[in-house]
């Protein structure tokens, strides 16, 4: 009686033990990303800030300076709060708010009224760049969750911190789509894994209404799938229909586009007219035949934007140099959505100014070299200082106005 008294005791408290284990694990795989996402984005917005502060007092006076928030206007930043705040337009000959994909702006737009209870200056401003510090953290969920499956916690943590530091994902703590986009290409990965096929689907199709290269996640879970039927060659299923969820949010702008201006290609139209400007495509493979065609005078830039063209073909060969790990680390599917992302901009661009934050959110290759660096350490952090530093001052000059796109 005794010993099955004690036995049951001992069972107990076993069970107990791999309850608290599995919530303490629950809560790690919560911490640590979410911890290293939202530093890092309140590291990027205070030093930015600090170092502006700095070098206006110094340069042009305290006047220049407009504020914490509205320095991260830029660019992307100011025609996404525009729809948000005023609906769409459209010229087919110039630059036009039809550019730009609906996703983010509704979100915008829906997310705004409730940050104006609070007594600040532009509720639409605060609410894009939460909406982004959000996605960001649970994209980094995501990413963590995709490494500690594969890889364990050590290669995890690394990857979520080598994203969080890569030179410019300071587009990820501000009014841009790269956060969305990451946390629906993340998320989707993580339903591919567990071939939940309609979450995939549904996720690949809010993706597609984020911005255009929204479909190659469509792509990646129409081939995933075709890689697990023909692993088991099961009968086909229901779920095949999750396929026709991939393209939904283009298909839906795309019309809109054609029940308000008439051109369900409104979005190509404007801009290759306003941003394009009529220009050929192959703007970074031109930029990386003018390097190797010339690289003493590109290993001397003469000024920033040309540092920062250098840095862009310099980060997109070592992406293309990932690809091979990629494939034996994760496999074909992972493979195809990061050489399509990184070809996307490099075949499409008239220049590489996009490059860097297309680069950002090619998350397999942030995996494939935290895996790569798990028995180097100190490789590791010095890899991890110098993006760091390079991540700050691309940041500053960004809010600074000068150019970053």
């Amino acid at each position: 009686m005794l010993s099955k008294s004690l036995t049951r005791g001992a069972d107990t408290s076993a069970g107990a033990i791999q309850s608290l284990t599995q919530v303490f694990r629950w809560r790690q795989a919560l911490v640590i990303p979410l911890g290293v996402a939202l530093a890092s984005r309140g590291m990027v917005f205070v030093v930015a800030d600090l170092i502006l502060r700095w070098a206006l007092a110094d340069r042009l006076g305290p006047a220049r300076y407009t504020g914490a928030l509205r320095v991260w206007l830029q660019k992307d930043a100011v025609w996404y709060l525009a729809i948000a705040q005023r609906g769409y337009d459209y010229s087919p000959v110039a630059q036009s708010r039809a550019n730009f994909f609906p996703l983010y702006p509704l979100l915008i737009h829906l997310v705004a009224p409730l940050v104006a209870i609070f007594p600040v200056a532009n509720p639409a401003a605060l609410a894009g760049m939460a909406i982004a510090w959000l996605a960001f953290a649970g994209a980094c969920v995501a990413l963590y969750q995709l490494a500690l499956g594969r890889f364990g916690r050590r290669v995890a943590i690394g990857s979520v911190t080598l994203l969080a530091l890569f030179p410019f994902s300071f587009y990820y703590g501000a009014v841009y789509t790269e956060s969305i986009y990451l946390l629906l290409a993340a998320w989707a990965f993580v339903a591919l894994e567990r071939e939940r096929w309609w979450l995939a689907g549904a996720l690949a199709g809010l993706a597609s209404a984020a911005r255009p290269p929204g479909l190659l996640i469509g792509a990646c879970v129409a081939l995933a799938y075709a890689l697990a039927w023909l692993r088991t060659r099961h009968p086909l299923r229901p779920d095949i229909l999750a396929l026709a969820l991939t393209p939904l949010g283009t298909m839906a702008y795309m019309l809109y586009c054609w029940a308000r201006w008439g051109d369900p290609l409104a979005y190509i139209h404007t801009s290759r007219a306003g941003w394009h400007g009529g220009q050929m495509r192959l703007g970074g493979l031109r930029f990386i035949a003018h390097i190797l065609a010339h690289p003493i005078r590109w290993l001397t830039p003469p000024d920033l934007t040309s540092a920062v063209t250098l840095l862009w073909i310099i980060l997109a060969l070592a992406f293309l140099v990932a690809l091979p790990w990629v494939w034996r680390a994760l496999g074909p599917v992972y493979t195809f959505f990061a050489l399509a992302s990184i070809l996307a901009p490099v075949l499409d661009f008239p220049t590489a100014n996009s490059l860097g934050r297309y680069l950002s959110v090619v998350f397999p290759v942030f995996m494939v070299v935290a895996y790569l660096l798990r028995g180097h350490p100190r490789v590791a952090g010095w890899l991890a200082v110098v993006s760091g530093m390079l991540l700050l001052i691309l940041a500053s000059c960004f809010v600074a106005g000068y150019g970053l796109s």
